[in-house]
């Protein structure tokens, strides 16, 4: 039987949840806990991983608490296996970069996944 956490109502509660985050990138935790009044950093337990989907899945099953990507969590956000508990999301202006080994444009498929992008990134209702 799985185990259902209630909602963090504020970030004194926080000191009960190991932190989940990638590996030597902590610097998100350390601007969100300023900007929402928590301890400093260091008097949190951590747990680091290589990848923002190995710390959703962490958090998913109660490990602790993720400091992630909103585009990679709003899925489980939407099931529900997953929620912002409080305070406003961590704006970083992190952004994602696609880039392709000189080989690839020489793949069948390459103008078709570029032309699927450029729809993509440009329709309107965009995330």
């Amino acid at each position: 039987m799985a185990v259902r956490w209630q909602p963090l109502t504020c970030v004194e509660e926080l000191a009960q949840f190991s932190l989940l985050h990638r590996s030597a990138d902590n610097l998100d935790w350390e601007k969100w806990l300023v900007a929402n009044d928590g301890k400093p950093l260091h008097t949190y337990r951590h747990i680091p991983f290589n990848l923002d989907e190995l710390a959703l899945d962490a958090a998913a099953r109660g490990l602790g608490v993720a400091m992630t990507d909103l585009t990679l969590a709003a899925e489980s956000i939407e099931r529900g296996a997953l929620m912002i508990p409080f305070g406003k999301p961590l704006k970083t202006r992190g952004v994602y970069v696609l880039r392709l080994q000189p080989a690839a444009m020489a793949h069948p498929a390459f103008a078709l996944i570029m032309q699927w992008l450029r729809d993509d990134l440009c329709t309107p209702n965009h995330r």
